[in-house]
């Protein structure tokens, strides 16, 4: 009986030796914690002396420095790394951005930026939108030539920042022509596309409208229009094919 006691007191002896031990750890290393996150707050050897912006084709890098608000000198481990990416995502240009801490002093600005295709005129500025409709900038002159220029998208209610004040099915038909005209391997450039009307679709190639009709068969109309122009060479021509309808397209050459 007295062994057994004996044992038991032992064991409980441990115990709180064992709990003793666990807590006097358990302090040091929070003291430790606490000692390296303040040198890691007041160290100079943790101020930012580096930063590297990726990925900014379109957008300066001081642009973005202004918007994350980190400047040199800053400590690393204080910066609001949410908040900066919030600001920078103001710009039209960027779609998504991370931001790395680089130890000890050097932070990353990685970006995706959004991607210019179209354009549509307002007033005397022009506005660039990407695949999206998403307008990315106003400007007064127009500095890429590759753009392709949309009539009837509701330029005038258009605001950079914001997509187009259109449906999604206008979106989506300026695509598939861009596309369209990508692959194109002919002779036969298109200038501009009108799609004021989802039924009454019209491509420019310089001064030869193309009448499309409906959005429907959009690869099949476009190959007769280019047969048309090219065996017609209508190129510097001014006049319309219509290939709206089925059967043999229609054309017709102003007089000059």
């Amino acid at each position: 009986m007295a062994e057994s006691y004996i044992k038991k007191k032992n064991a409980e002896i441990r115990r709180r030796k064992k709990r003793r031990t666990l807590r006097r750890m358990l302090l040091a290393f929070i003291f430790l914690i606490s000692v390296l996150t303040t040198l890691a707050l007041k160290l100079d050897y943790f101020n930012i002396k580096a930063i590297k912006v990726v990925n900014n084709n379109n957008v300066s890098e001081e642009a973005i420095l202004k918007l994350s608000g980190i400047t040199y000198g800053n400590n690393i481990f204080i910066i609001n790394t949410s908040k900066s990416k919030t600001n920078i995502r103001t710009n039209p240009y960027i779609d998504s951005v991370t931001i790395k801490r680089r130890l000890p002093n050097r932070i990353d600005i990685v970006l995706k930026e959004r991607s210019a295709s179209n354009y549509c005129v307002k007033g005397n500025s022009y506005l660039i939108f990407d695949s999206t409709g998403r307008v990315l900038d106003e400007k007064d002159k127009l500095e890429n030539e590759k753009l392709l220029l949309v009539y009837g998208v509701n330029e005038d209610r258009a605001q950079v920042g914001e997509k187009l004040p259109v449906e999604e099915r206008k979106i989506k038909l300026i695509n598939d022509l861009a596309e369209l005209f990508r692959y194109n391997t002919s002779d036969v450039i298109f200038t501009s596309i009108d799609v004021a009307s989802l039924t009454d679709v019209k491509i420019y190639s310089n001064n030869i409208c193309i009448k499309m009709g409906s959005a429907d068969k959009l690869q099949d109309k476009l190959n007769k229009a280019i047969n048309v122009i090219d065996i017609v060479k209508l190129k510097d021509k001014k006049g319309y094919v219509d290939v709206s309808y089925e059967g043999n397209p229609v054309y017709f050459i102003e007089n000059q």
